[in-house]
């Protein structure tokens, strides 16, 4: 397995890059395909596959879980991440886990401010949950299990895999 360079050196390698674009104060690098990890310790370069992102935009009254599934099954998609939510809940229950006790939360026009999880098909199932973080002054986080969606309400998927 190929050595990765120091953060220093990387850095060099990447200003000697006619591709590459990097701010001198921060050492930003504008190229969002190359990634530290991937300079190696031969001077070679390597990409990493460009990521493909299904944007989900939500209806009113759309179900949240049922419209990941069916975005998924749409574009053939067999498993993705959650990378982001942007929007509010009409209605929703979470779900967590606070000091060993289930602890269910029904809210209702709540702004859900971050979101992570997987979802993956097995067979014609899907697997997977989706953890939230909500705003407002008593933000909550935890499992999303179910909920409807407001109008807008966005959610980002970073697609792992794809059926050919």
């Amino acid at each position: 397995m190929p050595k990765v360079l120091d953060l220093e050196k990387r850095i060099i390698f990447l200003k000697k890059s006619a591709k590459i674009n990097i701010d001198e104060r921060t050492n930003y690098v504008s190229d969002s395909m190359t990634r530290f990890d991937n300079i190696l310790d031969e001077g070679k370069k390597t990409t990493s596959p460009e990521k493909k992102v299904l944007k989900l935009i939500l209806e009113e009254d759309d179900n949240i879980i049922k419209s990941i599934e069916q975005g998924m099954r749409e574009n053939n998609v067999k498993e993705a991440n959650v990378d982001d939510i942007d929007g509010a809940a009409k209605e929703a229950t979470i779900t967590n886990m606070e000091k060993g006790k289930y602890n269910e939360f029904e809210v209702r026009e709540t702004e859900l401010i971050r979101a992570s999880g997987i979802f993956k098909f097995g067979g014609d199932d899907l697997w997977g949950s989706l953890n939230v973080f909500t705003g407002g002054r008593k933000p909550i986080s935890g499992k999303l299990t179910k909920g409807t969606a407001m109008d807008g309400l966005q959610i980002k998927l970073l697609i792992k895999q794809t059926s050919q």
